[in-house]
């Protein structure tokens, strides 16, 4: 295969998505659209795939405990005589807390990989420097 061609496939691999992401995009994708979308776009599939889980469990739980509640106050207000308390909150926000401290270290994990990858390539490049430019006889490039 001549390097114009594996030059060609390897611009057309990153066209198509084949290359992992590691500018900024994935630190929105993680805020913005789901946690773990930053992980994914990352091509950290395990990490990506965690974060997702948690944050829907995470999220799931709290909408069952709101349900739960609203249901509650809605026993409450038809037959007032019937319950002796009025239903607790502790456990709508302690799972609103674990949703927001999975998002939270979804986006600080996302953060750490670009940093570490933007790390990695700086080291790089001064290990290995680019070819200087070839010059001619006269010193002329």
């Amino acid at each position: 295969m001549t390097d114009k061609r594996k030059v060609e496939r390897g611009k057309l691999s990153r066209e198509m998505g084949a290359e992992p992401v590691f500018g900024r995009l994935p630190m929105f994708l993680s805020a913005a659209v789901y946690p773990g979308a930053g992980q994914m776009a990352q091509r950290r599939w395990v990490a990506g795939t965690c974060f997702a889980l948690l944050f829907t469990m995470a999220l799931g739980a709290f909408f069952v405990c709101f349900v739960v509640i609203i249901m509650d106050y809605y026993a409450l207000a038809l037959n007032p005589d019937g319950a002796d308390e009025s239903p607790s909150v502790v456990s709508l926000l302690t799972t609103f807390i674990c949703a927001l401290a999975v998002y939270v270290v979804s986006l600080l994990d996302t953060w750490r990989a670009y940093v570490s990858r933007r790390h990695k390539a700086a080291v790089g490049r001064l290990v290995h420097p680019p070819p200087a430019a070839a010059t001619d006889s006269t010193g002329e490039t």
